[in-house]
């Protein structure tokens, strides 16, 4: 046929430059940079070195112009004074120092405001962890070694009592200060006065006896003692002889109407 050949050798040459050509692997790397990001990372990385190049070259300058500056006044030091410049004739912008005195204040005023918060911080940190923890302490608790022995003699950790029961204490201490500037009475007097000073307080309302009288009230009475013990079954066998009883009358009327 007069058709092209799709099998059709290639030539020598064209054969031998596609050997040549090197396999290339594919990128498997989800961070390795793409052409184009490679590109722009190039270009970004050539502007930081031009940039810092020409940053070395004004500080070079400004080092230079430093020391001249440094020789002129060393010159104009050693002129006649008729001759020689007064210190403000060297200003350049007198206002210059001024706007960096005003700068420099500003950063002061802001760091110190900023440390100002931070002291604030740990002030009230540090003052609700001693209420927490160091401030119902009324007694820490300190340990004692004796030298030439193993005897040991230690405190104990007490917690202070609460405002309601401190109050109470002190109405207490007062009532029975004033009832003793009368004449001593004998001990069960002054049981007797404790005892009614007590009642007193309890009536008044005070929170903590306010409270052991409601518990108190509350609490289920039991009887202690043997004799408690047999009424208590005998109760308990009571209340179980009536329950039977009602359900056989129950079960007696419920019956009736079928007779």
């Amino acid at each position: 046929s007069s058709g092209i050949n799709a099998e059709w050798p290639l030539r020598p040459g064209k054969q031998k430059a596609k050997e040549d050509v090197p396999m290339v692997d594919d990128i498997d790397d989800l961070k390795a940079y793409s052409i184009e990001e490679a590109k722009q990372k190039r270009e970004h990385e050539k502007m930081l070195k031009t940039a810092e190049d020409k940053k070395v070259k004004v500080r070079k300058t400004i080092a230079t112009l430093r020391s001249k500056f440094k020789k002129l006044k060393v010159v104009n030091k050693d002129l006649p004074k008729h001759l020689a410049l007064v210190a403000q004739d060297f200003e350049m912008d007198p206002q210059m120092g001024s706007i960096i005195a005003q700068e420099v204040s500003d950063m002061k005023d802001l760091i110190r405001k900023q440390l100002a918060w931070n002291s604030e911080k740990h002030r009230l940190q540090l003052m609700k962890l001693r209420k927490r923890f160091k401030d119902v302490v009324a007694t820490e608790r300190i340990v004692l070694h004796a030298v030439e022995s193993d005897h040991v003699v230690s405190t104990f950790r007490c917690a202070k009592p609460s405002e309601v029961m401190q109050q109470a204490l002190d109405d207490f201490k007062k009532k029975l200060a004033d009832d003793s500037t009368g004449a001593p009475g004998s001990r069960g007097s002054d049981a007797r006065r404790i005892s009614t000073i007590v009642r007193q307080s309890s009536s008044q309302g005070l929170g903590f006896m306010r409270k052991a009288t409601e518990l108190d009230m509350h609490a289920p009475t039991t009887v202690v003692g043997s004799k408690g013990s047999k009424k208590l079954k005998d109760a308990k066998a009571n209340k179980r002889l009536a329950k039977a009883k009602k359900k056989k009358v129950d079960c007696d009327s419920a019956l009736i109407p079928l007779l």
